[in-house]
C-alpha cells in the first residue's frame, strides 16, 4: 500500500499543501459580510497599535486635564503580546504595517505611524521591492489617515483594552474558523483524488491542531480566577438536564467541556437511558444539534427504538408490517416519525471510528450549527492507532475529554463493563469493573453505572433501575433510583424506593 506523505493541491500548480501554504492563503473564500467584518476588526485593532503614544489635554488654566501615555502603551503591549504571529491579520498590507511595528519596539523605537513611515522609507533596497507593489510609502499614510478616528482617545483607558482584546479574540476566531475550512476543502479534494479517510488524517491532523494552537490561551491571575468562582456562584445556572430529576440532583446536570460515561454489562438499558438524554437535551436547547455516534447498532434500529421511546409504542410493534397494524396505530406512529424528523438530532452510523475520525466530523458540523450534547455508543468500539488495547482505549477516552472541550459541549460515552461482577455475590459494578479502566477513570468527569436485579433475579421488579454514580467530580458519589420501562425504551424518575 502506498504511504501519502504530502498532498499537492491540483488545483494550484500541485504546491504542496504545508503548514505555510495554508497560513499563506487568502480570505477570498470567506463569506463577504464576514470578510469585511474581519477587516474592519484588523485594522481597528492597527489603529490602536498606530495611536501616538503621547496624547494630553490641558484646561483653560494651564492644567493637565488627562493623558493617554500609559494607557495607550498598556494597550499596544497587550497586542504584541496577544498576537505573536502577524500573519493572522491575512491581508499583505497589515501583516507589513505589523513586522514594522515590531522593529520599531525592538529597536525601542516609539511605536506610531509617523515611525512607521519612516521605517518604510529606510528599508533597503530589496524589500522596498517587495512591497512596493502593495504599500508605497504615499498609502501608508492615507491608510493611517482612513482608519485614525478621534473618537478612540475618548475611552482610550481600562475600558479601551477589554474593547482591543474583544476585537484580537475575534479575530483569531475568524482567521481559525477560515483556515480550517480550506484544510477541509484540500481533504476533499485529497478524497477526490485517490487519499483514502485514514491518510488524509494523517496528513492534514497536525495541520488541524497547529491551526486551533494559534490563539494563546487566557492566563487569569489568582484574584481573576477567584472572582470568576465567585460570578459563577451568584450567577448560578445547572447543567443541561438529563431528563431524570433524581440523577441531575446528583450530578447538577451536563456541564460543557465534560465527559461522562455510562456503563453497564449487555442488556441492562445503556441505549435506552442514552435516548432519554438525548430527548431531554433536545427538549431543553432546541436550536442546538445533538450528535449521536452509533458505532454498535444500525440507524434504523436506533430510530426504532427512539420512537419507540418518543411515541410510549411497544418496540416490537415497530418489527411488524405497517399494513397489519391497526388504524389508530398507524396514526399514532406516523405521526410519531413526522415529529421525530424534525429533531434536532443527527444519528451517525459509522463501525469501528477512530477518535481522529470523530473529531474531524465534530468539527465540520460545529462550523455550520451550534452542538449541545454529544453522545458515543460505544466507547470500546471506537479504534485509535495505538497496537497495545489499554494505550488504545487511554487515547480514546483523552481523545474524548479533549472533543467536550474543543466543541464545547458534553459528551456522554457509553462503555461495557467487565464479565467479572456476574461473578460477585453483590453484582452491583464499582468503578474498577470497566474494562480497560484505568484511562477511562482519570479522564472521565462523572462515571454512572447502571444496575437492574431483575437481570439477575427474574422475582425482582422488572422496572427498577439503578443509576450508581461512582465518580463525580461535581459532587457526592450516590445512586439514582429510576424506572425502566424496556418494552418501550423509555426510563423515568421513580417517586418511591
Amino acid at each position: 500500500m502506498t504511504e501519502y506523505r504530502s498532498f499537492q493541491n491540483p488545483e494550484d500548480e500541485y504546491k504542496e499543501v504545508t503548514f505555510d501554504y495554508i497560513m499563506s492563503q487568502s480570505w477570498q473564500e470567506m463569506n463577504r459580510d464576514r470578510q469585511l467584518l474581519l477587516q474592519s476588526r484588523i485594522r481597528f485593532v492597527l489603529t490602536q497599535l498606530l495611536w501616538p503614544s503621547s496624547i494630553t489635554s490641558t484646561q483653560p488654566d494651564g492644567s493637565l486635564a488627562f493623558s493617554l501615555e500609559q494607557r495607550s502603551e498598556a494597550v499596544k503591549m497587550m497586542i504584541f503580546k496577544m498576537i505573536p504571529d502577524p500573519r493572522i491579520l491575512i491581508d499583505h498590507t497589515c501583516i507589513c504595517i505589523f513586522n514594522i511595528c515590531v522593529e520599531l519596539r525592538q529597536s525601542q523605537r516609539p511605536v506610531n505611524f509617523e515611525n512607521v513611515v519612516d521605517v518604510y522609507h529606510r528599508t533597503h533596497q530589496e524589500r522596498r521591492k517587495t512591497l512596493k507593489e502593495s504599500m508605497l510609502a504615499e498609502y501608508i499614510c492615507s491608510w493611517i489617515a482612513e482608519n485614525l478616528d478621534v473618537c478612540h482617545v475618548y475611552y482610550g483607558g481600562p475600558a479601551m483594552i477589554h474593547v482591543v482584546e474583544d476585537h484580537i479574540n475575534k479575530i483569531y476566531d475568524d482567521f481559525i474558523s477560515l483556515r480550517l475550512s480550506q484544510i477541509y476543502r484540500y481533504k476533499e479534494i485529497a478524497l477526490a483524488h485517490g487519499y483514502s479517510l485514514k491518510e488524509c488524517d494523517d496528513i492534514f491532523l497536525d495541520n488541524e491542531r497547529k491551526v486551533k494552537d494559534l490563539k494563546p490561551k487566557p492566563n487569569m491571575g489568582l484574584s481573576q480566577q477567584v472572582q470568576s468562582l465567585l460570578e459563577s456562584m451568584k450567577d448560578f445556572k445547572q447543567g443541561l438536564s438529563s431528563g431524570l430529576r433524581n440523577l441531575d440532583d446528583i450530578t447538577k446536570g451536563w456541564k460543557d467541556g465534560c465527559l461522562y460515561v455510562v456503563a453497564g454489562r449487555p442488556a441492562m438499558g445503556k441505549t435506552a437511558v442514552s435516548l432519554t438524554f438525548a430527548l431531554a437535551s433536545m427538549q431543553a436547547q432546541p436550536t442546538k444539534k445533538t450528535l449521536f455516534f452509533s458505532l454498535e447498532m444500525p440507524d434504523i434500529q436506533l430510530i426504532k427504538r427512539l420512537a419507540s421511546n418518543w411515541s410510549g409504542i411497544a418496540q416490537s410493534v415497530f418489527d411488524q408490517p405497517f399494513d397489519q397494524l391497526a388504524g389508530h396505530t398507524q396514526e399514532k406512529i406516523a405521526e410519531t416519525l413526522f415529529e421525530i424528523k424534525s429533531m434536532p438530532l443527527e444519528i451517525i452510523d459509522r463501525a469501528a471510528l477512530s477518535i481522529d475520525e470523530m473529531r474531524s466530523i465534530c468539527d465540520i458540523k460545529k462550523r455550520s450549527e451550534d452542538i449541545g450534547l454529544i453522545i458515543v455508543d460505544y466507547l470500546q468500539l471506537m479504534t485509535s492507532p495505538a497496537m497495545i488495547r489499554e494505550q488504545e482505549i487511554s487515547q480514546i477516552s483523552r481523545g474524548l475529554k479533549a472533543l467536550a472541550k474543543e466543541i464545547g459541549c458534553p459528551v456522554i460515552a457509553l462503555a461495557q463493563i467487565n464479565r467479572g461482577v456476574e461473578q460477585r455475590a453483590n453484582k452491583r459494578p464499582l468503578l474498577s469493573d470497566l474494562r480497560e479502566s484505568g484511562a477511562i477513570e482519570q479522564d472521565a468527569d462523572v462515571v454512572m453505572m447502571l444496575y437492574r436485579e431483575y437481570a439477575y433475579d427474574e422475582h425482582a421488579s422488572e422496572t427498577d433501575m439503578e443509576i450508581i454514580v461512582t465518580k463525580n467530580r461535581h459532587g457526592e458519589c450516590k445512586t439514582a433510583h429510576v424506572e425502566f420501562l424496556g418494552s418501550c425504551q423509555r426510563i423515568s424518575d421513580r417517586q418511591h424506593f
